[in-house]
């Protein structure tokens, strides 16, 4: 049945637009032309929106008299029309008031109370969206009306449109193709200041520790470089029963020259000074900023840290996708 006027919206037909009672009880309808109740079988297409439209009338009497339609006929059917598909006769008494008394592919929100006049406008609203941003557009859109509320309030699809910036796997998905699209080789300045902030230093400490060769123990100088002084001398003077040798730089340079040509290492990692990756990861990182070197930045960036940011400040918001699918939908505020 073709439900849209000549400019392609929905019709938002109502009993008054029946020319008479006879009319809204169906008596002289062509049955050809109403709405057909939908098959409900198990493999059915559980997204599409759909309504189970009963009489309000008979529903009063202790009945129920109803059936599924799609939802874009939702304003089309009448009390005659669920009648019939309940195998009976119209009766006069039920009146002429239906309600949406359950629905399914909605997912606008839980508990929430549909009309058959929102039925249509959903099911209008649903396939305008899909007509620009396909199924997992209508899923996104479902998501930003469960989110902002259903009702008198419920976003539009013009304003969905506007929002909506796609579907990703995770926050760190979205934040990495956002820095890539937005931020080319060649950015200022301050734009790399503040994308090192999310630099992941924790990982970067790590990384640069493990990539740390560590020292050379047959090169004197560079295991002097890395002593501890005040470790090596304090052993040297209770090796000596506490006695201060004469010339306690010359002892310390003398017990170093000892272990390494014993080759014992581990004496001298005993007394080796920890080394503060902290303090060169930030070196690092301020000369990534200086040096204009935004590939670097992008490699080590926290990108949860990013989006986290992003969220907070309330410039995107993700929404979590829908019964249990892994990925969110991103919009822009």
């Amino acid at each position: 049945m073709d439900n849209r006027d000549d400019f392609g919206k929905w019709k938002q037909k109502s009993h008054t637009d029946v020319e008479d009672t006879a009319g809204v009880l169906g008596v002289g309808v062509d049955d050809a032309d109403r709405p057909e109740p939908l098959d409900m079988s198990p493999n059915r297409d559980r997204g599409e929106p759909k309504v189970w439209l009963g009489s309000e009338g008979a529903y009063a009497a202790g009945r129920l008299v109803g059936d599924w339609y799609a939802a874009e006929d939702a304003e089309d059917v009448t009390v005659a029309d669920l009648y019939r598909a309940n195998g009976e006769e119209p009766d006069p008494d039920a009146g002429d008031e239906i309600a949406v008394m359950d629905h399914e592919g909605f997912d606008v929100g839980d508990h929430v109370t549909i009309s058959p006049a929102h039925a249509v406008e959903l099911a209008q609203d649903f396939e305008t969206v899909e007509s620009e941003h396909g199924e997992d557009g209508v899923e996104a859109y479902k998501a930003m009306i469960r989110d902002q509320g259903f009702g008198d309030h419920k976003p539009g699809p013009d304003e969905f449109s506007e929002a909506y910036a796609g579907d990703y796997g995770s926050k760190e998905e979205w934040a990495e193709q956002f820095i890539d699209d937005t931020f080319p080789s060649d950015v200022d300045s301050e734009t790399l200041e503040r994308l090192s902030y999310h630099v992941d230093t924790d990982r970067l400490e790590r990384d640069l520790e493990i990539e740390d060769p560590g020292v050379d123990y047959d090169d004197l100088d560079e295991v002097m470089e890395h002593i501890e002084r005040e470790s090596v001398e304090s052993q040297i003077i209770e090796d000596n029963g506490g006695e201060v040798p004469d010339d306690l730089d010359e002892a310390v340079q003398s017990k170093v020259e000892e272990w390494i040509a014993d080759e014992d290492h581990g004496a001298i990692d005993q007394h080796i000074e920890p080394k503060d990756y902290a303090d060169e990861a930030e070196e690092l990182v301020k000369s990534w900023v200086d040096n204009g070197d935004i590939e670097s930045i992008k490699t080590n960036l926290d990108y949860e840290s990013y989006a986290r940011d992003a969220e907070m400040e309330g410039s995107t918001t993700f929404l979590d996708k829908h019964d249990g699918v892994d990925g969110v939908h991103v919009f822009y505020n």
